[in-house]
C-alpha cells in the first residue's frame, strides 16, 4: 500500500536530519548525510550545499513492513 508523509517544521528544526535518519534506518540510503557537511542525500542542489540549508522541497521514498511511503 502507498502512503504519504509530509514533514513541516520551523527553520532549523531538524527536518532534513530527521528525514535522512528515517531513510537510513529503512535502508533506503546507505549512509546518513549532514546538511552542515554538504553531503545530505535530500539536499542535492548546489545552492543548498553552498548555503548549508534546505531550499527546495524534495521527494524520497522508503519501504517499511510491506508499505511504501512517499
Amino acid at each position: 500500500m502507498r502512503k504519504t508523509i509530509g514533514i513541516l517544521a520551523h527553520v532549523d528544526a531538524g527536518k532534513t536530519t530527521f528525514s535522512e535518519r528515517v531513510l537510513y534506518h529503512t535502508q533506503a540510503i546507505r549512509r546518513v548525510g549532514r546538511v552542515d557537511h554538504q553531503d545530505a542525500f535530500l539536499d542535492s542542489h548546489q545552492l543548498e550545499k553552498q548555503r548549508g540549508i534546505t531550499i527546495f522541497s524534495g521527494l524520497a521514498s522508503f519501504q517499511l513492513e510491506g508499505d511504501t511511503y512517499y
